[in-house]
């Protein structure tokens, strides 16, 4: 019973041998310096891309934090409450339309 299996096995083990031993046989040399030019460009890319993103990033955090200083000095004036002064005396008041009463 295992000798079938194992015939099997090692038929398949040399197939994917000979397979391998050929693909790598059919690259020309340089088709196989492009490729291994263009991975190493890949791999550049790759890194370029994600430097460029992570300083994109940052720049969007420093200006949502900049907008939100800003907005909060705009509405803190608002938030202030007016003083108001004990009137124990009648002040002049100008009334539209006319004079000091």
């Amino acid at each position: 019973m295992g000798i079938p299996i194992t015939a099997i096995w090692t038929s398949h083990l040399r197939k994917m041998a000979e397979i391998k031993a050929h693909q790598g046989a059919t690259l020309p040399p340089d088709v196989r310096t492009d490729l291994t030019e263009m991975k190493r460009q890949l791999t550049e890319l790759r890194e370029t891309t994600t430097r460029f993103d992570m300083s994109f990033d940052a720049a969007v955090t420093r200006l949502e934090e900049r907008v939100d200083r800003i907005e909060e000095q705009q509405v803190a004036p608002l938030r202030t409450p007016v003083p108001t002064v004990p009137t124990s005396e009648p002040q002049n008041v100008l009334v539209q339309g006319q004079g000091r009463q």
